[in-house]
This record gives C-alpha cells, structure tokens and sequence, in this order.
C-alpha cells in the first residue's frame, strides 16, 4: 500500500491527492534545475580559479627567470672582467686569437641568456594553454549543466501537463459520477422509491 492509498482511506478526494502530486512534481523539478544551474555557475567558478593560478604560476616563473637572467648577466660580466683583467696582466695584446676568446666568450655567455628566454617562452606558451584549456573546458562542463536544467525544465513541464490531464480527466469523472448519482437518486425518488 501506497501513500496515497492510505490518504484516500482518510477520504482525502483524488483531485486533492492529484493537486499534492503536481505541486511535489513541481518542487522537484524546480529542485533539480536549481541544482544544474548551481553545477554550472560552479563549474565556471573553478575553472576561473584553475586560470588564475596557472597565470600566477606563469608570473612567478617570468620573474625567476628574469632573476636569473639577471644573476647570469652579472656573473658573466664579472668572468669577462676577470679573462680580461689576467690577459692585461700578462703583457698579452688583446688582438688575434686573444681577441677571439673574450669574443667566444661573449657569444657563448650571450647564447646562454638566450637558452634562458627560450625555454621562459616555451613554459609560457605551455602553461597559457593549459589556462585556456581550463577555461574552455569549464565552459563546456557549465553548458552540460545549463542544457540539463532546460530538459529537466522541460521533462517537469511534460510531467506537470500529463498530472493536470489526468487532474482533468479524474475531476470529470468524478463531476459525472455526482451528477449520474443525482440523476439515479432523483430518478428513484421519483419512483418513490
């Protein structure tokens, strides 16, 4: 036995049970879209936030290897110096193959700074796609919930028509019941039964 069952038995009328059951289809549906939208707008909110600790990881990064950069230069201007600094010392011109070390050196130095830049760039690029695919993909998991709110929208609506048919159907019914019992009743009176 059922809930309803036992309502009728404290003769509870159909069309009330049916007017409850509408009203519950109702709360629940508005229930669970409420809940899909939640999903979603959560769904954005995280995405944001995974965006934005992987642009404040690309800053960090930016700025060590700037420090860095900074820290290399320094260190290899200092080794220059000093190449420079015990070729003088030692009476040696600084022309020919003398010339061509403090120029070899610098190259080198220059292509290290260099190798610096290019591998920031690479963890820049790599970790600006991992924020756009964050975003995208939050975005796509918010439009999934946005369009289950909508069929559960709809589903409800279908659900709250097909309640309120039979609502209908079950309130003619019983309006024929009353009326054919009046007639029968009437009838019978006038039998003088």
């Amino acid at each position: 036995m059922n809930f309803f069952y036992h309502l009728a038995l404290f003769g509870i009328d159909d069309a009330i049970l049916a007017y409850i059951a509408i009203a519950g289809l109702a709360g629940s549906t508005y229930a669970n879209y409420s809940a899909s939208q939640q999903q979603a707008k959560q769904s954005q909110l995280n995405a944001q936030a995974q965006a934005a600790a992987l642009a404040a990881q690309a800053q960090q990064q930016q700025n060590e290897t700037a420090d860095q950069q900074r820290r290399k230069a320094i260190e290899q201007q200092r080794f220059r110096s000093t190449q420079l600094a015990e070729m003088s010392g030692q009476g040696v011109q600084i022309t020919g193959t003398p010339l061509d070390i403090l120029a070899n050196t610098a190259v080198t130095q220059q292509q290290e700074l260099n190798d610096l830049s290019y591998l920031n760039d690479t963890a820049q690029r790599s970790l600006g796609y991992q924020q756009a695919n964050a975003l995208a993909m939050g975005n796509q998991q918010a439009a999934g919930y946005k369009a289950q709110a909508g069929a559960t929208l709809l589903s409800g609506a279908a659900s709250l028509a097909g309640s309120a048919s039979m609502l209908g159907r079950a309130k003619t019914a019983t309006d024929a019941g009353v009326i054919g019992s009046r007639n029968a009743a009437t009838g019978l009176a006038g039998l003088g039964l």
